[in-house]
């Protein structure tokens, strides 16, 4: 979501992380079966607590891609797993392997 600025969900979403309707229409439109979530080259640059709400934590923290662009995170796993069961998707997770393989957390 990071290339050039946010150009993935959190671009078209609301502050709740909602897509527009109209957004929502054209994705069912697509009929597809498996979607992956989340992103790709930025997962090495994000942590999964980024795309989550926590106790005590007002709002999700931005965060800095591989560009250095900001992302809000604002459409994190809850609003992808909501939209997902809406539209029947399976999911592959993607997960950050590289820091624990290389003992870096």
């Amino acid at each position: 979501p990071s290339w050039g600025g946010e150009t993935g969900p959190e671009s078209l979403c609301d502050v709740a992380g909602n897509l527009p309707p109209e957004i929502v229409k054209h994705l069912a439109g697509m009929r597809a079966r498996v979607v992956r979530f989340p992103h790709g080259t930025d997962n090495d640059y994000t942590s999964w607590t980024d795309l989550i709400d926590l106790p005590g934590r007002a709002q999700r923290p931005v965060t800095v891609g591989h560009q250095g662009d900001p992302v809000t995170n604002r459409f994190g796993y809850v609003e992808y797993f909501r939209l997902a069961k809406q539209l029947g998707w399976r999911t592959i997770l993607v997960t950050n392997l590289r820091d624990a393989l290389y003992r870096k957390a």
